[in-house]
């Protein structure tokens, strides 16, 4: 049974390349110095060119380009660290990935503002590679949108290309609207070892248009290959397309250590979220918790730990993933009240049914008693006299339980 409580209450060295005839791209000739002390490169003043980023330093991201722009960060080498800023960035090719991370780079990447990023999908390239080997870390509080235009179902809109596994990717906030063969991951019929996906907060949604996850491996990869996927929190909805059974993980039924879930609002807008193997070997059912209304929230809180969830689904939906056999306390705050539900998860997903209790609208009524012996009765109201005499007289009669008599105001007749 699911309760509901009420309570109120100095510049780093830069070097661009633009592969134009082999001209290099001089900073002077689209990199300025930022406010913020980064170097500020605007895609629109450098069409059809490749804005290749080699040495380690801040970097800030801005313009559009619809005519083949890309961006590469990283020379390949091993170790390097690059801070990134993409503000109000728009940038569309259709022969080549416009982002690429390569192998050995660690980005730090602030998303302000509104960003879009597009292909058509069709040279099975991912619209932001992040390579194996590459580590990509996603935090602020812009929006970031990366979809493909076309129906290869193969690479990833954020990961890796198709045939190729990503790198390590993990989001720390911001908002993510990704589509691609697989929304975030390993490309389709991705193979050997590396990549990793985290998500510790964020409002997420990832679809994939082939018969991929919207996070985690692409089709035909085995179990063994699969891409692990930790989800820590955030408000997340992954669907699988085309066909695809499982939103998160990979389609491999076999699959059981692939995900691991310990917090965050997950739903799947068509299909199944999670694998059914791994549901039943981590023990893990669904608990939806209706009634909230909106689409943010404050906190929420599970046995008075912190769920990481700052935004609800788009129909006010809070749906965890809690281990069975195993009661729980789950405080939600929404505009600064808290909504206090108690669970008993079982062997199957549940959905909350809330019980009115204790608001303000009630009224003591008096005190309920039970005794046994010799026939169990049930006095209510007041504690009558003749019973406390009994018990006081030590003859038999044995106080059982007790509880507190209510009733709503509105109801009260005098």
């Amino acid at each position: 049974m699911i309760m509901r409580k009420r309570k109120k209450k100095g510049m780093a060295g830069l070097l661009i390349m633009v592969m134009l005839a082999s001209v290099v791209f001089m900073p002077q000739a689209g990199g300025v110095k930022a406010a913020g002390g980064q170097t500020e490169l605007d895609v629109s003043a450098a069409a059809n060119s490749e804005l290749a980023i080699t040495a380690e330093g801040e970097y800030l991201f801005t313009g559009t380009s619809a005519s083949g722009k890309n961006i590469v960060i990283g020379s390949g080498a091993e170790g390097e660290k690059y801070g990134v800023v993409f503000k109000d960035l728009d940038v569309m090719n259709n022969t080549i990935s416009p982002v690429c991370i390569k192998a050995g780079a660690t980005v730090y990447l602030t998303i302000e503002g509104v960003n879009n990023f597009s292909t058509n999908n069709s040279n099975s390239l991912a619209i932001i590679n992040v390579e194996e080997g590459a580590n990509l870390i996603i935090r602020g509080s812009g929006t970031l949108t990366a979809k493909t235009t076309g129906s290869n179902g193969r690479p990833a809109a954020i990961g890796g290309n198709a045939s190729q596994k990503c790198g390590s990717i993990t989001i720390d906030s911001g908002i993510l609207d990704v589509q691609g063969g697989v929304g975030i991951g390993s490309g389709y019929s991705a193979s050997g070892g590396g990549g990793i996906v985290i998500i510790n907060v964020g409002f997420i949604t990832a679809v994939s248009n082939g018969q991929s996850p919207g996070i985690g491996t692409g089709n035909s990869v085995a179990a063994a290959n699969l891409t692990p996927v930790i989800i820590n929190g955030g408000t997340i909805s992954a669907t699988s397309g085309n066909g695809g059974t499982y939103g998160i993980g990979g389609n491999s039924t076999s699959g059981t250590d692939d995900i691991k879930i310990n917090g965050g609002n997950l739903t799947a807008a068509s299909g199944n979220l999670i694998r059914s193997a791994y549901k039943t070997s981590q023990g893990f059912m669904k608990v939806t918790i209706p009634g909230l209304t909106g689409s943010d929230v404050d906190s929420v809180y599970v046995n008075g730990a912190d769920n990481h969830i700052e935004n609800l689904h788009g129909d006010g939906g809070l749906f965890l993933y809690l281990q069975k056999n195993n009661e729980y306390t789950i405080d939600v705050v929404q505009n600064g009240t808290t909504y206090q539900y108690s669970a008993n998860v079982l062997e199957a997903d549940m959905t909350a049914t809330l019980e009115e209790t204790l608001d303000g609208t009630f009224e003591f009524m008096g005190t309920s008693i039970r005794t046994t012996n010799p026939a169990g009765i049930r006095f209510g109201y007041k504690i009558s006299d003749d019973l406390r005499a009994l018990d006081a007289n030590n003859d038999g009669y044995e106080i059982e339980e007790y509880g507190v008599l209510v009733q709503k105001k509105e109801a009260l007749t005098k």
